[in-house]
């Protein structure tokens, strides 16, 4: 005999084809309605067929699979979307959800893009938020790590987007210093000096002086 599966316009069913036995109890009793996750998308079929990758069926009986959200990922067969989690981020139709790359961050589930990193801080591949600079050193928006103010300036506090110069009378003879240094007498050191300058012979200075001063009359610096 043959098994003649008739078309019908109502929803589409299949059956599971594990054996003619099966397939003939199952016939006599009404055919089954096709699972979430999976569809019958013609008439006259024995099998279901899962959802791709990227796409879902949330109910029994569906002749067509839906393309996932933004923000949601969909395995294959799946039944629902699955919203990805703070630190990635996915488009629509996608399988898997993609880390937030370094210099940026996605706070929230069910993201649909990464965000840079706003300036004074940085992140690595995949985080939820940014992190602010250490004193001493800085960064511009989306940074992946943060840089070394140069000898001559400073960052006092963290999370700062540029360096500051030493003011006249003090200076910074290292990178990615958090404090100016006051400029030792008989030395000056102008805006933004990395080192002190001795003053010379006929001139001198107290601490923390930008310029040297001649000797007044009736007196000399030798």
């Amino acid at each position: 005999w043959k098994l003649q599966i008739p078309r019908r316009k109502s929803k589409l069913h299949c059956l599971q084809p594990r054996n003619i036995q099966l397939l003939q109890h199952e016939w006599h009793n009404g055919m089954h309605p096709v699972p979430a996750g999976s569809i019958a998308d013609r008439a006259g079929l024995s099998a279901c067929t899962k959802c791709p990758p990227g796409s879902f069926a949330n109910k029994k009986g569906s002749k067509e699979c839906t393309k996932c959200p933004a923000g949601s990922v969909c395995t294959n067969g799946a039944s629902e979307p699955t919203k990805c989690k703070a630190g990635t981020f996915a488009i629509a139709g996608s399988s898997k959800c993609t880390p937030s790359p370094p210099g940026s961050f996605v706070d929230k589930t069910g993201s649909t893009s990464a965000k840079p990193c706003p300036a004074g801080t940085w992140s690595g591949k995949g985080a939820a938020a940014c992190t602010n600079c250490e004193p001493g050193t800085i960064s511009t928006v989306g940074s992946s790590a943060c840089t070394q103010c140069p000898a001559g300036s400073i960052a006092d506090r963290a999370g700062l987007s540029a360096c500051t110069k030493c003011p006249p009378g003090s200076f910074a003879n290292k990178k990615g210093s958090k404090e100016c240094t006051k400029c030792p007498a008989g030395s000056v050191c102008t805006n933004g000096a990395s080192e002190p300058t001795k003053c010379k012979a006929g001139t001198f200075a107290i601490a923390g002086s930008s310029k040297c001063t001649p000797s007044p009359p009736g007196s000399f610096v030798d």
